[in-house]
């Protein structure tokens, strides 16, 4: 497999504590493998992203085991192995039924609403989970605490209001006005959600859309502080492919 290198301290070993940089050098690999797996993840080569990521799972898992680690580092290190097994764990459900998935995709398929709304659901819930960190930090950096109501980060919708009514003064110096618009574009989706008035797959496709590209914005600023969300984008994007059969059939026909 492709490795890529050299690596700097700085990027790569970011989430460490800085005592910890210098211990966890001869582990480098461990990063490079899945760096590596979440390149080709977000490429959709997912067949080349899985050996990657259960090669960087097995060496991660050896390396705990290291006596010459801290336990806040193997504390780090074993939640990017909970979050690159779960991620591990959707590819090879997804690459489990190939022929499942090429049979669906050469068939009429026409969506039911509530497959559709449950796909939207699942992405709102990657979304929510993916941004919650981000907007925490922004709202405590501007002692903005009267807006961090104790049940907010469990409500996407919560999350999304506070991020446009505090746009200019907390989030406009990290992300691009299309950021905003995305916000914008997912508060209305989640809405029509809530209210039942999500039909068909091409509305949910762009309100999956939407979420897959925040999603994306808010991993760039993230990556640094509480980590990459690429596997919430591969999910989100997982479920956009599971739409494509249905979507060619839906835009075929003619509008009422």
């Amino acid at each position: 497999f492709f490795l890529p290198g050299p690596w700097a301290l700085d990027s790569s070993l970011v989430w460490l504590p800085k005592s910890s940089q210098e211990t966890i050098m001869p582990q480098l690999d461990i990063f490079a493998l899945f760096t590596a797996a979440v390149k080709e993840d977000s490429a959709e080569n997912y067949e080349a992203a899985l050996p990657l990521y259960l090669a960087g799972l097995k060496k991660a898992m050896e390396d705990l085991k290291s006596p010459g680690l801290s336990d806040e580092t193997k504390g780090s290190l074993r939640k990017k192995i909970q979050v690159y097994m779960e991620r591990a764990e959707d590819l090879k459900a997804l690459l489990a039924e190939p022929r499942a998935h090429v049979a669906s995709a050469a068939a009429p398929s026409h969506p039911t609403t509530e497959s559709c709304a449950g796909k939207f659901e699942q992405a709102l819930d990657e979304l929510r989970q993916g941004i919650a960190p981000l907007v925490r930090s922004a709202l405590q950096a501007r002692e903005k605490h009267g807006e961090l109501g104790g049940s907010m980060e469990n409500d996407a919708a919560a999350l999304l209001g506070v991020m446009w009514r505090n746009w200019r003064e907390c989030f406009e110096p990290m992300l691009s006005p299309y950021d905003r618009n995305l916000v914008a574009e997912c508060r209305h989706w989640r809405n029509k959600w809530a209210h039942q008035e999500m039909t068909g797959a091409e509305d949910t496709f762009r309100a999956l859309d939407c979420i897959e590209r925040l999603l994306a914005s808010v991993s760039s600023v993230a990556e640094k502080t509480t980590g990459s969300l690429a596997p919430r984008v591969a999910r989100v994007r997982a479920l956009k492919l599971a739409l494509h059969g249905a979507l060619g059939e839906e835009l075929r026909r003619p509008r009422s």
